[in-house]
């Protein structure tokens, strides 16, 4: 089974903790569970404040470490130190990005339609993903967006599994929003629920690594009743599906 990770990342810091977990440490845990490709993004994004450093190590890393596909920042850019929505969307892409995250909060900014209209445009003229958290954009909020640019794709992760009133309805409305299923999204009989109201060919496959180990995430996909083509949709074929869409 070919699995990629959309769902993992590396080297952010947090206060008191010196060490940051390595891009050669989550390339070997991939390994050892036979995740073939992740998107990576800078995790934690706390104390990760500078936009363009950010940028730079993740793209240095991914190129290091094979396997790693880049999810590097990006973000509204009224005050002009980024270079303009349409220079940091091809500048992810130059560099092999499969989706480029926002984190508003980190990078203070507000997630309104009104405020980030410039990347989000940007983002949906060149169908590179919009990739974001509910812990970093709440879903009332995440909402609104996928709403208001209905040209971009949004990929939403890290979900709370008590919450399907809200992300099955959050589906349904929006055929542009795709959901990363996962740690800490697992849960018994949870993609045949999936299937069954919304489909399969907008869900992807995330484990939550470093914070969580792979392999539930994979087992749970895997042995999901489901059957192999919806499983392997899951496990890469949506993302790469994706990828193959972003307009370089």
């Amino acid at each position: 089974m070919d699995f990629i990770d959309v769902q993992t990342g590396f080297g952010g810091f947090t206060p008191g903790k010196r060490e940051v977990y390595a891009a050669s440490a989550l390339a070997a845990s991939l390994k050892q569970a036979a995740i073939g490709q992740a998107l990576v993004r800078i995790i934690p994004e706390a104390n990760d404040f500078d936009i363009k450093h950010s940028n730079a190590f993740l793209y240095v890393e991914c190129k290091a470490n094979k396997g790693l596909i880049p999810c590097p920042v990006v973000a509204p850019d009224a005050i002009g130190d980024l270079g303009g929505a349409e220079h940091q969307v091809q500048a992810a892409i130059a560099a092999g990005a499969g989706a480029a995250v926002l984190r508003p909060g980190p990078d203070y900014w507000t997630a309104e339609p009104w405020v980030c209209k410039d990347i989000l445009t940007a983002l949906g003229k060149h169908r590179l993903p919009a990739y974001t958290a509910e812990r970093l954009i709440p879903v009332a909020q995440f909402a609104r967006l996928a709403e208001a640019y209905p040209e971009t794709t949004f990929i939403y992760a890290e979900l709370n599994y008590r919450a399907l009133r809200t992300y099955i309805p959050l589906m349904q409305e929006f055929p542009n929003v795709y959901l990363t299923i996962g740690c800490n999204f697992n849960f018994h009989a949870g993609f045949q629920l999936i299937a069954e109201k919304v489909g399969v060919d907008r869900l992807l496959f995330g484990s939550g690594l470093p914070t969580s180990e792979p392999c539930a995430a994979m087992s749970e996909l895997i042995y999901s009743g489901l059957d192999k083509t919806s499983i392997t949709k899951i496990a890469s074929g949506n993302f790469k599906k994706l990828m193959k869409g972003i307009r370089k």
